[in-house]
């Protein structure tokens, strides 16, 4: 996304900063107690106003009011820049201050984003640029002992890409939704809605980047770990060195889900 001249790619897309998103980033800064951390929220509000303004030029329905950036209690202890994207998740809207710089990503932000969009933000705060993004994360690359992860530029993805990204999790939502209902499964996962949608966004990730033959052990490890939707895969009756009828369960649906939106995911693919 990035190249050797430090310059934006022709992909990336520059939006307008109002003196209302100006005057917000403001008024929130104002109630931090020093000036690192005035920068801070100043700078996270205004990447969350742009891609707010530009995911609503594109159709996509988004709320400000339940996001930790748009909270003064969590901005205290959060370094959070999250947006709300309505039935599809949690955007998280990154600013960067310079092209030569990682897309860095601190530990509150990472398992509960559907995918974090880099934003650049010009020296008068006046225009931001949206450089790409990257989807939700693998779980278990995830490091706990590095304070922050980094992203190269490079390794950013359209912002058109984006826009089909959203188009696969929507298209994904009421597969998942018809077969976590069902008799069958229903007694192993939760209810928890922000979940679900999760579950979409990492079960995506798997059909993009791993075979079929893989799908049902990367889908197990999601359901019971990386999107908190398992509920009994470690109970059954295991002593005999077998694995347990539970586990069998969260694969099968592992499995399940990930065929059923293939065939969706792919259809869509070929329309395009």
């Amino acid at each position: 996304m990035t190249n050797s001249t430090n310059q934006p790619s022709e992909l990336a897309i520059t939006v307008p900063l109002s003196t209302a998103n100006r005057g917000q980033a403001e008024a929130f800064a104002q109630h931090q107690s020093s000036s690192a951390k005035q920068d801070r929220v100043y700078r996270n509000t205004l990447a969350v106003s742009a891609v707010n303004y530009y995911l609503q030029l594109q159709q996509f329905s988004t709320d400000l009011e339940s996001c930790n950036s748009w909270s003064i209690p969590n901005q205290f202890c959060e370094d959070a820049a999250d947006l709300m994207v309505v039935g599809l998740g949690k955007v998280e809207c990154r600013p960067i201050a310079s092209l030569d710089e990682p897309l860095s990503l601190p530990p509150e932000v990472w398992l509960d984003r559907i995918g974090y969009i880099a934003v650049h933000l010009n020296a008068d705060f006046t225009e931001a640029t949206l450089l790409g993004f990257i989807t939700a994360f693998n779980p278990d690359e995830l490091d706990p002992d590095n304070p922050i992860k980094t992203i190269s530029l490079s390794e950013l993805q359209s912002l058109d890409d984006l826009m089909d990204y959203f188009e696969r999790l929507e298209l994904g939502q009421p597969i998942v939704e018809q077969l976590l209902s069902t008799p069958e499964y229903a007694p192993l996962v939760e209810a928890d809605p922000y979940a679900r949608l999760m579950l979409v966004a990492q079960l995506e990730r798997i059909y993009r980047c791993d075979p079929p033959r893989k799908w049902r052990v990367k889908g197990e490890n999601v359901l019971s770990e990386g999107s908190h939707l398992a509920a009994a895969i470690r109970k059954g009756d295991t002593s005999g060195g077998g694995i347990s009828v539970d586990r069998l369960k969260i694969q099968d649906l592992a499995e399940e889900l990930l065929e059923r939106l293939a065939d969706v995911w792919r259809q869509g693919e070929v329309q395009q």
